[in-house]
């Protein structure tokens, strides 16, 4: 074709494939000259690339195409007709517009017509309320350009069209905006564009600017304004345009209206009028399909626009062996019913007519799919099973071949990353998968660092926050800082007594009074003394007040200074950060703070941070060509410029292979296999967005105008008509907390009502709506052993164990004997007696189940809870023991006492002022008892024995190896053990006192020790009680250990059932007089109760089985544990004797 054919030509197709098709037909037949260019005009980044692979793919390349968005070819066009006098960039682009009001908007808000703002601004202290004010109004204006440039120009001329008394200023600001760009023509978007119109009108093909492509395509678009429709038009004079239609009807439809539309057109104004009389909407109702008048309300006001512009008929010679409307339909030999939903809408059938055609027809139901979860965690891990399911059933079917689609990505991406994320590449339950349209500034590290670095005068920068910052690969890598330092460097910062705030400032200027107590500063300077001084003597004050962190040291020490940089860095900015200034000083500030604090550290973050500061110069362009010399606030700057980085771009990536998740715009109408839409709860979707009440375009509606709840619709119709094979929605239906049901959106409800008001129900005669359990774990899902998609199912077998279907076996029977080289402590041995199989899992498999993670405590301790203030006197028991051993007096150690609760406070583990005050006298007080109780044993046995050490080895091979240092001797030459716990040692009943056994476990074992070598006391001083145990002969301390050694042999080869809670809970119920049960021996460890606490969560405390791990890990259930039978034996050999001799020494 030697002369392109120009004209406005529209096609239409209710197949996405089939318009595609028809692009490349006419690139193939009708080619444009090689260095000719082309534009493609999409609405999002997945039709572009749909679009730009199929040309590629069927063509072999794709070259001197320019995707881009109407808007943006829009002002292009007008430069390219009118001239290049007209900016690149109009002065009345969003962008500048934003920063133009914010400019002169506070110049008017004295005038009367402004009073209504000028009270919304009244306590706007950072320009936060302005700039959102100024973006709001931006938003609209832009709007107005394009929806209402007529009103626009009636106000440039001084008249209020459309505006009501309260928005009579809306007329005045715009007159204010065009006065402050300056007296052009160009300046009036009206003028601006009929000039346009008439210029095209003068020109040809031969005439045809530079600029102007010789072809346009509008592809994908679902909908378009008028004033874009006749910029294409006008082009269509010089230029081939071709409009591709996704247009899921065949016939024409642009008059019918669902019941709504109804109500509001015909039966509320007659009702009004009070006139009498049916309304007559039969007519305009019984040909059209419900869903198509419900949701198609944007394409059906978008083709009844077309009908105005379309010229393809008096084109359609010009093209003889191209076909522009494709609605051929391709029903397989056994449809479906969603094929048969498909068809229904493209031949415009009602349900009655639809219902006849399908009556003798057997159609596969479950092409269509409706689950019901708890949770969008639930609802993605469904999601996986049934995937998994499909892949399984049909080998075809590949991971590119399914798109699913969500109305909030960020919501839904941690869910997504957290399912399908955890299998690994050699798993076979392992899904590629892709999430594209997530919003950078709140989901990369780099953003999120960075945003909170430069709001820090808002921020309390706690311990947790200093660290999650120092986990960023880019802070890392700019300070060398090494990722393996960081488990060290976050005890050290929890030692240090780090809570929140950078220094005093910093606290003061967020309203407390300034203290440096707790802050940063305090933490680094006390580990930076330690690594200078090391620890020094507690009652030495160290230099200028500072308390050394004495645990900060070698070469891993280095990570304390690359922190101090950092800190260094933060601190500047808060102290010279908040000041207002003007874009370019803003624009050199921020890239020499990001130089500061990051350092790319993979290739991802290189992209990252050059997008970051092109979009800072995108940010500083915009605000000089409105307002150069504007003093901004940080706030405002952070807001405008990191918002930038969410905005839309046509480079992200989609269709790479994998399963794609994505929100609902990016992939609309693209044809996949398997469509997938989660998230369609009542009120999440379609989404309501409340016009704000100054939007003068809400009161007087056109067609074309945008609304997010039609477009919704039309988006949700989109992706019903995308998938060929399945079609799988999921919405939240019942709720988290009480199960109680929860409705679906509302479309999703109009689907079921029409599925089974024209199809029917399913042939098995279940519900269309299969309900999930709130646990993926539930039994339900292990009632088959092949999944089937009609039932409920999991590939997560790792919960089968749980229902008794664990296809693990375990090894039966003891292991090979086994003992180990070295020689036990006597902790291990202490273990060994709460819970034989902890010292089985540690020792003979080298297994550590531990749960306990570190972490760091952002708030400061203005009292104490219980496990601090039993940590706090613990300490100071183990010092006052040794004060006693080193000759003190009670006067002496309490002064000693008092010195080192100060230094308790200068480490940051107490707090100053009042409530220091209040705790330590409360800590003293406390330990006067201890005190007095330690002082009267001392008084009898008043000579201290140097530290020794004690090796035995019975004859089963076991060694065992302790070391004493608290040990003391009297003037008879008999021997105390004395230690002290601040803990309740002795519970008081009505039958005497019984020994809280999980502390005299650990004594009894220093007892036996002992009393190998020497007959000693052994007395644990706690509060308001004492554990006493008498001296035994050596031979009785000797078989006794040697029993206890003999079952640790036994332990070794294999875990015993065996927990010392457990068993003394049943011990409680069976005996109430422990004194008289266990020195006649024979007690009974068993009780059917302590079923309950083995296994059952109480209101205040774990179940046993979760809080004993070693020993849960083997037995489970209660039943497990006592079922052998050793249990019973293991508390006679093990426990009584213990117990037995406690009571024997009680009675001397």
């Amino acid at each position: 074709m030697n002369q392109l054919m120009l004209g406005f030509i529209v096609a239409h197709s209710h197949r996405l494939q089939d318009l595609t098709d028809l692009v490349v037909a006419i690139h193939r037949r009708y080619p444009l000259d090689v260095f000719q260019q082309e534009a493609i005009l999409v609405q999002s980044n997945g039709i572009a690339q749909w679009l730009k692979h199929h040309l590629a793919n069927d063509l072999g390349i794709a070259t001197m195409l320019d995707v881009t968005l109407p808007a943006r070819f829009q002002w292009r066009a007008y430069r390219a007709v009118l001239g290049q006098d007209l900016p690149r960039q109009s002065p009345f682009d969003k962008d500048q517009l934003v920063w133009r009001i914010m400019r002169i908007l506070p110049n008017y808000l004295a005038t009367p017509e402004f009073s209504e703002l000028r009270r919304y601004m009244a306590d706007d202290t950072d320009q936060r309320k302005l700039f959102q004010l100024s973006e709001r109004l931006a938003d609209l204006y832009d709007q107005y350009q394009v929806y209402r440039a007529d009103w626009l120009n009636d106000w440039a001329e001084g008249q209020a069209t459309a505006t009501t008394q309260q928005q009579a200023w809306q007329p005045v600001l715009w007159r204010a905006l065009l006065a402050d760009v300056g007296d052009s023509k160009w300046n009036n978007r009206a003028y601006l564009h009929q000039q346009f119109i008439s210029a095209c009108e003068q020109l040809t093909a031969e005439q045809r600017p530079a600029d102007i492509p010789a072809r346009v395509v509008v592809f994908g678009i679902s909908s378009l304004p008028r004033q874009t429709l006749e910029v294409l038009q006008a082009l269509s004079r010089m230029s081939q345009v071709i409009l591709c239609v996704h247009n899921p009807c065949q016939y024409h439809w642009a008059d019918i209206i669902d019941g709504k539309d109804s109500y509001h057109s015909e039966v509320k104004p007659r009702l009004q009028r009070r006139l009498p009389g049916p309304v007559a909407l039969e007519e305009r109702q019984h040909d059209s399909h419900p869903l198509l008048a419900s949701w198609g309300k944007q394409g059906r006001d978008y083709v009844r626009l077309l009908d105005q512009f379309d010229e393809t008929e008096h084109l359609r010679e010009a093209f003889p062996q191209l076909k522009l409307e494709m609605f051929e339909e391709r029903l397989p030999a056994q449809p479906t019913v969603l094929d048969a939903l498909r068809s229904d809408i493209l031949h415009l059938n009602a349900p009655t007519e639809a219902k006849e055609r399908w009556r003798d027809v057997v159609l596969d139901d479950s092409a269509i799919q409706f689950h019901s979860a708890h949770s969008p965690q639930r609802e993605v891990e469904i999601l996986h099973d049934q995937l998994l399911a499909r892949f399984a059933a049909d080998p075809e079917l590949k991971p590119r071949d399914v798109m699913v689609m969500v109305p909030d990505i960020d919501r839904y991406a941690p869910h997504i990353d957290a399912v399908f994320g955890r299998y690994k590449a050699d798993d076979k339950r392992r899904i590629p998968y892709s999430i594209a349209d997530q919003r950078a500034r709140h989901q990369q590290p780099i953003l999120i660092a960075l945003e909170y670095i430069l709001s820090i005068h808002q921020q309390r920068m706690l311990a947790s926050e200093l660290f999650d910052l120092l986990q960023v690969p880019a802070i890392q890598q700019r300070f060398g800082i090494d990722a393996e330092q960081l488990p060290v460097f976050q005890r050290w910062l929890a030692a240090a007594g780090v809570r929140w705030g950078l220094d005093a400032q910093h606290r003061e200027q967020l309203g407390v009074p300034p203290s440096e107590h707790n802050t940063l500063l305090f933490g680094l300077q006390r580990m930076l003394m330690g690594y200078a001084v090391g620890d020094v003597d507690s009652t030495e004050m160290g230099w200028g007040g500072i308390e050394p962190l004495g645990d900060v040291g070698g070469l891993g020490a280095e990570i304390v200074g690359a922190v101090a940089q950092f800190i260094d860095i933060i601190c500047q900015h808060f102290h010279h950060g908040q000041q207002e200034r003007t874009a370019l000083e803003w624009a050199t500030y921020l890239t020499s703070l990001i130089k500061q604090l990051f350092k790319p550290a993979d290739d991802v973050d290189v992209v990252l941070l050059n997008r970051l500061n092109q979009r800072l110069q995108q940010w500083l362009e915009a605000v000089q060509s409105s307002s150069p010399e504007q003093q901004i606030s940080l706030a405002v700057v952070c807001e405008s410029w990191l918002s930038r980085m969410d905005d839309p771009t046509l480079s992200q990536s989609f269709l790479a292979g994998r399963v794609n998740f994505a929100t609902l715009m990016p992939m609309r109408a693209i044809p996949f296999k398997c469509v997938c839409v989660l998230g369609m709860n009542d009120g999440d979707y379609p989404r309501s967005q409340k016009p704000y009440d100054f939007d003068l375009m809400a009161l007087s509606y056109r067609p074309g105008d945008r609304s997010r709840r039609d477009d919704d619709r039309y988006l949700f119709l989109e992706a019903v008509l995308s998938a060929q094979q399945l079609l799988y929605i999921s919405w939240q239906g019942r709720s988290i907390r009480d199960n109680s049901c929860k409705p679906p959106s509302v479309l999703v409800s109009q689907l079921l009502e029409h599925i089974q008001q024209v199809y029917g129900e399913r042939r098995d005669g279940k519900p269309w709506v299969m309900e999930h359990r709130l646990q993926p774990f539930h039994r339900d899902y292990f009632s088959i052993d092949q999944p089937r998609l009609a039932k409920l199912f999991t590939y997560s077998h790792e919960w089968r164990g749980v229902h008794g279907h664990s296809q693990v076996q375990t090894a039966q029977g003891p292991l090979a004997t086994w003992l180990p080289e070295q020689a036990l402590s006597i902790s291990q041995l202490e273990h060994f007696l709460r819970e034989p199989a902890r010292l089985f899992t540690q020792l003979r498999l080298d297994t550590y189940l531990s749960e306990q993670t570190l972490t760091l405590s952002d708030n400061e301790s203005f009292t104490l809870d219980q496990l601090e203030s039993w940590q706090s006197m613990n300490s100071l028991l183990e010092d006052v023991i040794e004060l006693f051993r080193e000759g003190n007096d009670v006067q002496a150690i309490q002064q000693l006492l008092e010195q080192r609760l100060a230094r308790s406070q200068r480490a940051g583990e107490l707090p100053l002022g009042a409530a220091g005050l209040t705790i330590k006298e409360w800590l003293l007080e406390s330990l006067d008892e201890h005190v007095v109780t330690l002082a009267q044993w001392l008084d009898t046995y008043s000579r201290s024995i140097p530290t020794f050490t004690i090796d035995y080895k019975s004859s089963t091979g076991v060694a065992v190896h302790g070391v004493f240092r608290q040990c003391f001797q009297n003037a008879a030459d008999e021997r105390l053990w004395l230690r002290t716990t601040p803990s309740v040692l002795v519970e008081h009943t009505r039958y005497g006192s019984q020994p809280r056994t999980n502390h005299l476990v650990g004594l009894w074992i220093e007892h036996l020790m002992l009393n190998t070598q020497y007959p000693t006391w052994s007395v644990l001083v706690g509060r308001e009680s004492q554990l006493k145990l008498s001296p035994l002969t050596a031979a009785c301390a000797e078989e006794t250990l040697d029993s206890i050694l003999h079952w640790v042999v036994q332990g070794l080869q294999q875990p015993l059932p065996l927990d010392l809670m457990t068993a003394m809970h049943a011990i409680k119920l069976n005996h109430k007089d422990w004194a008289q049960a266990f020195q006649q021996g024979g007690v009974d460890p068993i009780h059917e109760s302590t079923r309950e606490f083995y296994e059952q969560p109480s209101h205040n405390q774990r179940a046993r089985v979760r809080e004993a791990v070693y020993v849960g890990r083997y037995f489970p259930s209660y039943d497990e544990l006592i079922a052998s039978g050793l249990f019973n034996q293991l508390v006679r050999e093990l426990y009584e004797p213990m117990i037995a001799h406690f009571y024997r020494t009680d009675t001397k």
